[in-house]
């Protein structure tokens, strides 16, 4: 749904159709929050007993860090495209279109995730440390 949000974005801005805008902002809108209450939610479920505030507090950690390189690169590509085409359409168009690939690319990445296999791999981890 994300994806399809900023793929719609990015189609309304190059054809720019702004009656269409509220819609895309809509479906990009509700995708973000499905987007961020299944990853919340998958978090809490690779967490360990006792270690919940260390996940969360790492999950935090990473999704702030993850924020300045998408605004920059998001601005850069806006940039770029505008300095070669000198059409804020096909930039923004540029930027929407890049941002709905890289949800559906990280969708992707995390539907690779399990947490069976997460556990069993810290488990594994955390027995290997302690005989050390």
């Amino acid at each position: 749904m994300l994806g399809f949000g900023f793929s719609l974005l990015a189609i309304i801005s190059v054809w720019q159709i702004g009656s269409l805008v509220a819609v895309a902002i809509l479906i990009a809108g509700l995708g973000m929050g499905l987007f961020t209450a299944g990853s919340v939610s998958m978090m809490m479920d690779l967490t360990l007993a006792g270690q919940a505030g260390l996940f969360a507090g790492a999950w935090t950690l990473a999704t702030a860090v993850a924020k300045l390189p998408a605004s920059v690169s998001g601005g850069a590509i806006h940039y770029f495209v505008f300095g070669a085409t000198q059409s804020y359409a096909l930039a923004y168009g540029a930027v929407f279109a890049i941002e709905g690939l890289g949800f559906v690319i990280a969708i992707y990445l995390l539907s690779q995730v399990t947490v069976e296999r997460f556990r069993q791999e810290v488990q594994l981890e955390t027995i290997l440390a302690a005989v050390d």
